[in-house]
């Protein structure tokens, strides 16, 4: 593939991502490569006017998300610092409904993935 067309790809992606989540409060929550996901945001202009928070802790995130008032995205990697990404978005949705939960899967298949779409329903 040239090398043009992988970057109009990856330009368009972020722009996707950018515009879904541009007015809405975000959680990241990722272990171990958070510093990395979070400089490439900035990088790529995924600032907003709202809240961005980002932790690798489930215990970190958890503490933060029971202090807010209003639905978040969460975006979760499947295994934190202290724990499991899918126990996290798991303890979110019971706090409020409205948090939208993105789980970041490192090995398809098996049962975080079966956990994952019964959590998604």
């Amino acid at each position: 593939m040239p090398r043009n067309k992988l970057d109009t790809s990856d330009f368009e992606k972020a722009r996707r991502i950018r515009s879904l989540i541009d007015d809405q409060d975000l959680l990241i929550c990722l272990y171990p490569h958070l510093f990395a996901v979070e400089q490439m945001l900035r990088l790529f202009g995924m600032h907003s006017s709202r809240i961005r928070r980002f932790h690798d802790s489930r215990a970190e995130a958890m503490a933060y998300i029971k202090t807010v008032d209003t639905p978040h995205w969460l975006l979760v990697s499947e295994q934190l610092r202290d724990g499991s990404g899918l126990d996290l978005l798991r303890d979110c949705k019971r706090l409020s409904n409205e948090h939208l939960g993105l789980l970041l899967i490192n090995r398809p298949g098996g049962s975080n993935l079966r956990l994952a779409r019964k959590l998604s329903t």
